[in-house]
Protein backbone atom coordinates (compact mmCIF):
# COMPACT_ATOMS: atom_id res chain seq x y z
CA UNK A 1 0.00 0.00 0.00
CA UNK A 2 1.15 3.30 -0.90
CA UNK A 3 0.52 6.48 1.12
CA UNK A 4 2.44 9.70 1.19
CA UNK A 5 3.89 11.41 4.14
CA UNK A 6 5.66 14.38 5.43
CA UNK A 7 8.74 14.43 6.71
CA UNK A 8 11.07 17.01 7.65
CA UNK A 9 14.18 17.63 4.88
CA UNK A 10 16.84 16.52 7.44
CA UNK A 11 15.29 13.57 8.92
CA UNK A 12 14.59 12.06 5.48
CA UNK A 13 18.54 12.73 4.46
CA UNK A 14 19.58 11.13 7.43
CA UNK A 15 17.51 8.08 6.61
CA UNK A 16 18.69 7.86 3.12
CA UNK A 17 22.14 7.75 4.59
CA UNK A 18 21.45 5.10 7.17
CA UNK A 19 19.71 3.33 4.52
CA UNK A 20 22.35 3.35 2.09
CA UNK A 21 24.92 2.52 4.44
CA UNK A 22 22.36 -0.52 5.33
CA UNK A 23 21.72 -1.77 1.74
CA UNK A 24 18.06 -1.48 2.22
CA UNK A 25 15.59 0.86 0.44
CA UNK A 26 14.09 4.09 2.56
CA UNK A 27 11.00 1.70 2.35
CA UNK A 28 12.18 -1.01 4.57
CA UNK A 29 14.01 1.50 6.64
CA UNK A 30 10.44 2.90 7.36
CA UNK A 31 9.08 -0.28 7.77
CA UNK A 32 12.34 -1.42 9.99
CA UNK A 33 12.08 2.02 11.97
CA UNK A 34 8.01 1.59 12.42
CA UNK A 35 7.78 -2.11 13.77
CA UNK A 36 10.66 -0.87 16.32
CA UNK A 37 8.65 1.89 17.54
CA UNK A 38 5.13 -0.44 17.42
CA UNK A 39 7.15 -2.63 19.71
CA UNK A 40 8.86 -0.57 22.04
CA UNK A 41 5.50 1.21 22.63
CA UNK A 42 3.44 -2.27 22.99
CA UNK A 43 6.46 -3.42 25.51
CA UNK A 44 6.30 -0.24 27.23
CA UNK A 45 2.32 -0.19 27.81
CA UNK A 46 2.91 -3.28 29.00
CA UNK A 47 4.98 -2.69 31.58
CA UNK A 48 2.91 -0.09 32.73
CA UNK A 49 -0.19 -2.60 33.11
CA UNK A 50 2.47 -4.75 35.14
CA UNK A 51 3.85 -1.85 37.43
CA UNK A 52 0.18 -0.73 37.77
CA UNK A 53 -1.04 -4.32 39.05
CA UNK A 54 2.38 -4.56 41.52
CA UNK A 55 1.71 -1.30 42.87
CA UNK A 56 -0.97 -1.82 45.11
CA UNK A 57 -1.01 -2.88 48.46
CA UNK A 58 -1.18 -6.62 49.13
CA UNK A 59 -5.55 -7.35 50.04
CA UNK A 60 -6.64 -9.42 52.95
CA UNK A 61 -6.62 -12.72 51.09
CA UNK A 62 -2.72 -11.95 49.61
CA UNK A 63 -1.65 -10.95 53.52
CA UNK A 64 -3.16 -14.36 54.81
CA UNK A 65 -1.35 -16.38 52.50
CA UNK A 66 1.99 -14.31 52.68
CA UNK A 67 1.28 -15.30 56.37
CA UNK A 68 0.79 -18.75 55.73
CA UNK A 69 4.26 -19.00 53.46
CA UNK A 70 5.98 -17.94 55.78
CA UNK A 71 4.96 -19.64 58.61
CA UNK A 72 6.02 -22.89 56.62
CA UNK A 73 8.83 -21.44 55.61
CA UNK A 74 10.02 -21.22 59.77
CA UNK A 75 9.10 -24.56 60.15
CA UNK A 76 11.22 -25.49 57.36
CA UNK A 77 14.21 -23.81 58.84
CA UNK A 78 13.71 -24.85 62.43
CA UNK A 79 14.11 -28.60 61.15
Amino acid sequence: MKTVISIDERLLEEMSNIARELAISRNQFISLALEDFIKRYRNNQLLKQVNAAYSDSPDADEIGILEVIRSKRRKLLEN
